[in-house]
């Protein structure tokens, strides 16, 4: 057996990835027990079933599940790890004796980060559970980073909103000084500044235009 503590990118320091094993076979549950301890592994408990693995999940809720597919109990391991994954966001690696295309592909539709299929090395579930920790970890900083985008996005998306430029050439009367719209209308200045723009229209009265009114 392999004795080197593990590694992963998700282990916090000072303290091993915490890990859960689902299987209904006592014995087999035992030695998975020892060979992960001896990988340096904490294992939180051996669960028989769905029901018992989520109640220890409550208790202690581990880094990720090493999942026998075929359990005790109504709820298969492919169900459970469904399960696990939309409420709790725990990854599952599975173990089993299967490896039939019908039970990979309902494997897979639970989104697990592993599969060996029985018998397995030590070397092997050590390299399973540190390469799934790791990508789990990816995924879920893309995830963060995806929606740190979306929010920049978002608020870029809100002052572009805000943003409303008059640019290009205005047709201007010489006479009137009514312009000229993009459907061939004339309109006052006021009137088409306040619809192309959101400047607000304040009225006053030039020095010039104060003179020739008030002074004659």
């Amino acid at each position: 057996m392999e004795t080197s503590v593990s590694t992963t990118a998700v282990a916090r320091v000072n303290e091993p990835v915490s890990v859960l094993i689902v299987e209904d076979e006592s014995i087999i549950a035992m030695e998975m027990e020892a060979r992960l301890a001896a990988m340096g592994y904490r294992v939180i408990g051996c669960a028989a079933s769905a029901d018992a693995a989520l109640e220890m999940i409550q208790g202690d809720k581990p880094d990720i599940v090493l999942m026998d597919i075929n359990i005790q109990g109504e709820t298969d391991g492919v169900m459970l790890a469904r399960k696990i994954r939309e409420d709790e966001d725990i990854p599952s690696i599975f173990l089993t004796a299967y490896s039939d295309d019908l039970t990979i592909s309902r494997a897979v539709g639970s989104s697990p980060v592993g599969y060996l299929t029985k018998p397995f090395s030590d070397r092997e579930v050590k390299a399973a559970i540190e390469v799934g920790l790791y990508k789990e970890e990816k995924e879920k900083e893309l995830k963060r980073q995806k929606a740190e985008l979306e929010r920049a996005n978002k608020k870029l998306q809100e002052a572009l909103n805000n943003i409303k430029v008059l640019r290009g050439l205005l047709p201007i009367c010489a006479w009137c000084k009514s312009v000229r719209d993009d459907d061939g209308y004339w309109q006052e200045v006021s009137a088409y500044i306040a619809k192309n723009s959101h400047a607000e229209i304040t009225h006053s009265i030039c020095p010039s235009c104060a003179k020739g009114k008030f002074e004659n």
